[in-house]
């Protein structure tokens, strides 16, 4: 993954315009210098291909830098709509670059945003949005609690002790549920006994119907322990009852609109570790820094609406958000509770070593300077160069900060004619009548890319940066009578024991170290 005697190669390059004629270089074209003459005269349009960040928190100012070619001065920057979003400054750097200070509002609205420049005359949309999200410490109102449907969502009139289904989102225990014609219009379907919460998408009631009542939609009303009330429209139709004597068939069949017809409103996920930025805990402040991605990292993360996926993806992102490094699906175990299987669904994941090395082996290294990291165990902080003890910035780090950015995504399977797959259904059923839906996602948070071990460098010698590795067997050549002479063996064997010396720094290493230190004679132990 790393190798240990590389060298960095920094390259600057300087452009200058070259006079034609006159072998000498002069400036033009820019703010504070004469135009340009004669065949120096550019052009071309300018050019954008693309911007960084792509996001910023609530209540944030951010340096959005923008790339492109032939930019030119006067510059500026819009969002649209731009609402909690103010733009403080922009500046054309050079051709090729320009920066504009964004200032986001801590009560701006979350979501995307178009992006245009505009260099003179042309205005150059960017092909990707800026997106706002929440703040560090920002906590989201619950969701609306929603019915998506009524299964079955026909009964004819006279029925009794029918059972129905509710499927929505963030349904809450002890919510009332109730059916009405209208509003103030007495109601010919009753609701005996209380309804059973199962979880948060799904509720069953038993319903009688009159004989007497009339066909068509009634509407469902759900009232919560709180007083919130929510009411599906026409979610429920009574059918004419059967003329007496007459023969009836076989029960009406439930209508579902075709999954491809229906409207899914996605839920949250919260992720909880590893925590990165700066907290406020009551009185107190913590530092959590730029957690950095080895393999004692452990992400965590909790469903705002508990049961909603069948199986999660935990994906992880470049620096610039759009590039997709990797993907891991997470599926549960099958447990047998009173009787009935049951999937546990992990709400976890430990990279192992493999999932490292094909991950860090497509992220860039990053620079061993300019943040504050700290590992997976968040024992204490660990600064990447220095004695830093503060967070980069005021405000601590941002998630462009990072050198990854990860998320997590829930999915639940359904059956094409939009009925969720059942616990019981057979294992042969056909798969292709099954699609699986993105019915949850979470907000991303940054991640520190490790670096190999400081000091590990290895020349010819074996040595090097300070550290020394030095065999300690005793090396003394004895005779056929176990007499010690004076020869000494130069060769090393295995099962010799060895001591490491020197100073190495392994706070952002890929591998997690616990060590336990011993302080020799003479030497001193640090860390």
């Amino acid at each position: 993954m790393f190798r240990p005697c590389s060298k960095l190669l920094l390259a600057l390059v300087f452009c200058a315009a070259i006079a034609r004629g006159t072998g000498t270089a002069q400036n033009c074209g820019v703010p504070g210098t004469p135009p340009c003459s004669g065949a120096l005269k550019t052009t071309a349009p300018p050019v954008l291909r693309g911007f960084s960040p792509v996001q910023a928190a609530q209540g944030s100012t951010v340096m959005v830098t923008f790339t492109g070619a032939n930019f030119a001065s006067p510059a500026g920057a819009q969002f649209t709509p731009s609402a909690g979003i103010t733009v403080l400054s922009t500046i054309v750097v050079n051709a090729s670059l320009i920066q504009a200070q964004v200032a986001v509002d801590a009560n701006a609205p979350l979501g995307a945003r178009n992006v245009l420049l505009i260099v003179g005359n042309a205005k150059l949309p960017a092909q990707n949005t800026f997106t706002v999200v929440p703040g560090p410490g920002t906590v989201r109102q619950p969701g609306l609690m929603q019915i998506l449907r009524v299964v079955p969502n026909q009964v004819p009139a006279g029925s009794q002790g029918v059972e129905l289904t509710l499927q929505g989102t963030n349904f809450v225990p002890g919510t009332q549920v109730s059916f009405s014609v209208g509003a103030g219009v007495a109601t010919d379907v009753f609701v005996t006994g209380a309804a059973r919460y199962v979880n948060s998408t799904e509720m069953h009631v038993i319903v009688n119907v009159l004989p007497s009542a009339l066909p068509g939609g009634r509407d469902v009303n759900l009232q919560t322990p709180n007083q919130k009330t929510i009411t599906g429209k026409g979610m429920l139709n009574v059918l004419a009852a059967p003329a007496a004597g007459k023969k009836t068939g076989p029960p009406p069949a439930v209508k579902i609109a075709p999954l491809a017809l229906q409207t899914f409103f996605k839920g949250i996920i919260r992720l909880d570790a590893p925590e990165w930025g700066d907290h406020w805990a009551g009185e107190f402040q913590n530092h959590y820094g730029m957690p950095l991605l080895d393999d004692d990292v452990l992400f965590r993360w909790h469903e705002q609406n508990p049961g909603l996926a069948d199986y999660y993806e935990l994906r992880i992102y470049a620096r610039d958000g759009t590039t997709l490094l990797v993907k891991k699906r997470i599926d549960g175990a099958t447990a047998n509770l009173f009787g009935h299987p049951v999937t546990l669904l992990p709400t976890y994941f430990r990279p192992d070593a493999a999932f490292l090395a094909g991950l860090l082996s497509k992220v860039p290294k990053p620079p061993p300077f300019g943040f504050l990291y700290q590992s997976a165990a968040f024992k204490k902080p660990v600064v990447v160069n220095g004695k830093l003890q503060k967070p980069s910035s005021p405000t601590g780090p941002q998630l462009s900060d990072g050198d990854m950015q990860w998320e997590v995504a829930g999915f639940h399977t359904y059956n094409k004619n939009g009925v969720a797959k059942q616990s019981n259904a057979s294992d042969t059923q056909n798969k292709s009548d099954e699609t699986d839906l993105e019915v949850e996602i979470s907000e991303r948070w940054p991640l520190g890319a490790p670096l190999a071990p400081t000091g590990l460098a290895c020349p010819e010698g074996g040595t090097g940066a300070g550290l020394q590795v030095t065999d300690v067997a005793d090396k003394t050549v004895y005779d056929t009578k176990g007499k010690p002479t004076s020869g000494i063996d130069p060769n090393n064997y295995i099962g010799d024991p060895w001591v490491l010396s020197g100073n190495f720094n392994l706070s952002r290493s890929p591998y997690a170290a616990h060590p336990n230190l011993h302080q020799a004679p003479g030497s001193k132990c640090d860390g």
